[in-house]
């Protein structure tokens, strides 16, 4: 969702900037900040298990100010 105050540029794939990370870990929410054409977006991952969600948190927080694209070719396969 676009919450800036310019113009929405309508992101589509996996683009912008990770900005930051706000975990609700006892929710099983951790909510994401982008930054995409100097415009800011928020998402939300829903996760079932606390402690998935609190692993997953943790991950993302250590690739904040990396590209979208950077982060979904991450291979986490021996991460969890």
């Amino acid at each position: 969702m676009w919450i800036g105050l310019a113009k929405n540029q309508h992101p589509k794939g996996e683009v912008g900037v990770l900005k930051e990370i706000a975990p609700e870990i006892e929710l099983g929410r951790c909510f994401l900040t982008i930054e995409y054409e100097n415009e800011p977006y928020i998402g939300c991952l829903y996760v079932k298990y606390s402690a998935f969600c609190k692993q997953l948190c943790g991950l993302l927080q250590h690739h904040i100010g990396d590209t979208v694209r950077e982060i979904g070719d991450l291979d986490v396969s021996d991460t969890f």
